[in-house]
């Protein structure tokens, strides 16, 4: 299952990580892949003790961080609830798991398990990453949401630019505001929870269809 968040503060996502927390294995440890925050701005130590802060009051007992990703395989993942992969840049995130990584993430994936991607963490499960910043990217993400395209932090003001993105590309783009997420489970219909309605771009509209279901 894919749970993917347009990212904000703790208490933006409260509900996403109650919903989050409630499909998943309490009693099993939940892996936490820091790897689009940069260290230098905020050490992944002190990353990790905010996320356990938050699980926990979600009944979330035990999380684990990797920072290290060579030579992780499907069975090392096969112990976890899930994974959280939060957020930073997209483009350093596609680094660590281009060597390798990024396979095993599908595989686990279509071994039926949860991935909680939020901010730079969910972007990277769509087609390609940075479409506000360029109307030619070839920046491939891991394409887990089955074509989409995906912009987080979305503010009513970006439409202009996504909606020329679409018309020049001819694909379809989710955009989540902070607060909100969407989630799919087993090739079905995406569904929302959270805060605000999502924004779904399409290449035959001018303006985005609000996403409240």
């Amino acid at each position: 299952m894919l749970l993917f968040s347009g990212g904000g503060d703790t208490r933006q996502t409260a509900r996403i990580n109650t919903f989050f927390a409630s499909i998943i294995e309490k009693d099993r440890p939940l892996l936490y892949i820091p790897l689009a925050g940069d260290p230098r701005f905020r050490s992944y130590e002190t990353c990790l003790n905010y996320v356990k802060a938050v699980f926990r009051l979600q009944g979330i007992r035990e999380v684990m961080m990797w920072t290290n990703l060579d030579s992780k395989t499907l069975k090392d993942l096969s112990r976890f609830s899930a994974i959280y992969i939060s957020g930073g840049s997209a483009d350093k995130l596609l680094g660590h798991f281009r060597g390798g990584f990024g396979e095993v993430l599908h595989s686990y994936f279509y071994h039926d398990g949860t991935i909680y991607g939020q901010s730079a963490g969910a972007i990277v499960l769509g087609k390609t990453i940075d479409i506000l910043q360029q109307l030619n990217s070839d920046i491939y993400g891991l394409d887990l949401i089955y074509g989409f395209f995906l912009t987080c932090h979305f503010q009513m003001e970006n439409s202009k630019i996504i909606s020329k993105y679409v018309q020049h590309n001819q694909q379809p783009v989710i955009a989540l505001p902070q607060g909100t997420a969407l989630y799919q489970k087993d090739n079905a219909l995406f569904h929302r929870v959270g805060l605000n309605p999502a924004y779904l771009f399409l290449t035959d509209l001018r303006k985005p269809v609000e996403w409240r279901t």
